[in-house]
């Protein structure tokens, strides 16, 4: 391919990077003419990672070094942002505090009394991979599920509390850095957030790392009778669903947190198999003169001993930018921070027919040149 395509609706990130490096341009140097080749680069994967950060007006300088109180963000940019596409949004303060706002036509309103419950503030939790402290929001989807469930429902909640969920959460994790990172664990997520009268999904953006504990979205897809809804061989579909972060972890159900580093026979994963059903649009750190990146194979990463068993992820997955928070190379990985597990990934087809909430769209490919590897 000669043309970059960066699922941003066709957007040329050298031009955008240029014409805003308040937004986009590396700390502290907002003269793109004296931008060096690696700047320039660091610049324009800024620009693909604005699909999962928040505007510059929700966000911290840890995001936005070149930014002041006033910069206002870049028309083109916003409407793609996963956070501007999003009907609910859940804030992580620096501090810890946690808040819920509901976003309906414009109207934002706070909603943390009522999907509070689902959200635990962050606590300190050692990431194996990137070997330091992670700060970790967990959100327990079940309850989540339960509480828009009822919110859909006008019977059961009055008017003040309704709303048509339209399927995209999205969690600003403040202050997350390569040195600090912030991150969200999904829980109890067999069976995710749906509308059964549309079909409509439940999708989860951040700007910090993901982790996935357990099944992920392996209940199906019901109508609002109740019924299976088959896709065209007969089986159950998968209720849509895409994951969008900096990175993506899936730990075993059984896995219990710590606050320090401990060797790989304390971390065996505790499911023979394991099933994630979802598209997947993250990042990791490219390939160079010190090793691999992994491969499309190791966009999903893991932390524990899966020597035997079997993860199953069905969906698609995109790598759309530079990890800039979760930034452990892949190099090493194996034999001391994970061992894999069978591996099978498959495409979801139901995917480009049924597209998951947030699922972002493109406009154009070019063909070019192109060459092969062994």
């Amino acid at each position: 391919m000669d043309t970059p395509e960066n699922l941003l609706g066709g957007i040329d990130a050298a031009s955008e990077a240029k014409n805003r490096p308040d937004l986009f341009g590396p700390p502290h140097r907002t003269d793109p003419t004296q931008w060096t080749d690696d700047e320039i680069a660091e610049a324009e994967n800024n620009v693909y990672r604005s699909l999962i950060l928040p505007p510059p007006s929700a966000s911290t300088t840890t995001e936005y070094p070149n930014a002041t109180s006033t910069t206002e963000d870049d028309n083109v940019i916003t409407v793609r942002r996963a956070y501007s596409r999003a009907d609910l949004v859940v804030t992580v303060e620096t501090n810890g505090t946690v808040s819920v706002t509901k976003i309906v036509d414009g109207v934002t309103t706070d909603v943390t009394s009522q999907f509070g419950p689902a959200i635990t503030a962050p606590a300190s939790v050692y990431d194996e991979r990137e070997g330091k402290t992670v700060s970790v929001t967990k959100i327990d989807v079940g309850v989540l599920k339960t509480e828009l469930d009822a919110a859909r429902d006008p019977t059961i909640m009055p008017a003040t509390k309704y709303f048509d969920f339209q399927g995209l959460m999205y969690i600003n994790v403040k202050g997350s850095s390569s040195t600090a990172p912030g991150g969200v664990k999904l829980t109890n997520a067999t069976s995710i957030p749906f509308n059964p009268a549309t079909g409509t999904g439940f999708s989860v953006a951040t700007n910090g790392g993901l982790y996935l504990q357990g099944n992920y979205n392996t209940s199906g897809l019901t109508d609002s009778s109740g019924h299976a809804v088959n896709d065209s061989d007969g089986n159950q579909r998968a209720v849509p669903s895409m994951l969008l972060a900096d990175a993506l972890t899936v730990v075993s159900s059984g896995k219990a947190d710590s606050t320090t580093s401990l060797p790989l026979t304390s971390r065996v994963a505790t499911d023979a198999v394991l099933t994630v059903n979802a598209g997947l649009l993250t990042g990791n750190r490219a390939s160079n003169t010190s090793g691999s990146s992994g491969g499309a194979q190791n966009l999903v990463r893991y932390v524990e001993n899966w020597n035997g068993k079997t993860i199953n992820y069905n969906g698609s997955v995109g790598r759309l930018f530079d990890s800039t928070t979760y930034v452990a190379p892949y190099a090493g990985a194996v034999g001391t921070v994970y061992m894999p597990p069978t591996r099978n990934f498959t495409f979801d087809s139901n995917i480009p027919l049924h597209p998951p909430p947030g699922n972002p769209t493109t406009t154009a490919f070019g063909r070019g040149d192109f060459f092969t590897w062994q």
